[in-house]
């Protein structure tokens, strides 16, 4: 009996072997490192710009990447509804986003932005503690503020 089980041929199946907590992609996530680079890239530029001449950077972790230059961090805010005011004004006249639509929409993207900084930061995006000035463009408009703004810097 004992020759007889021997003699059994069973057929081999492979199967890759089971790994708990692993990707099977070996290489990484090209995705994730092509964000990376750009993020990186991003910021020589922008380091470059800071040390060429005085300018004003618009987002990209800007006050992240030139802390060592002591820039003057400003974060404009506003309520939900004048948000929607303003996209209404400057959107295009075509796009006909219900109330509830546009409020996602806005939300939406305050999300990205919340998630990027502090992705690349390691801070919560709007933290009063990250910014030297904080305006509420609620009930004011954005261009007039502006040579208000950079009369603290003549």
């Amino acid at each position: 009996m004992y020759s007889e089980i021997t003699s059994l041929s069973l057929p081999v199946i492979w199967a890759p072997p089971i790994h708990i907590g692993q990707s099977f992609y070996a290489l990484g996530n090209p995705a994730f490192e092509q964000t990376i680079t750009v993020y990186q890239e991003q910021a020589c530029i922008i380091k470059e710009l800071a040390a060429e001449s005085n300018c004003v950077i618009v987002g990209r972790c800007a006050d992240h990447i030139l802390k060592e230059y002591k820039p003057f961090r400003i974060f404009v805010y506003a309520d939900m509804e004048s948000k929607m005011k303003r996209c209404r004004e400057k959107g295009p006249e075509e796009e006909t986003l219900s109330d509830k639509e546009l409020r996602q929409k806005i939300s939406g993207i305050d999300k990205k932005r919340a998630k990027y900084y502090e992705f690349y930061t390691g801070h919560p995006w709007g933290d009063k503690l990250n910014f030297d000035l904080c305006l509420n463009t609620t009930q004011t408009v954005v261009k007039e503020m502006v040579p208000v703004i950079a009369k603290l810097f003549c």
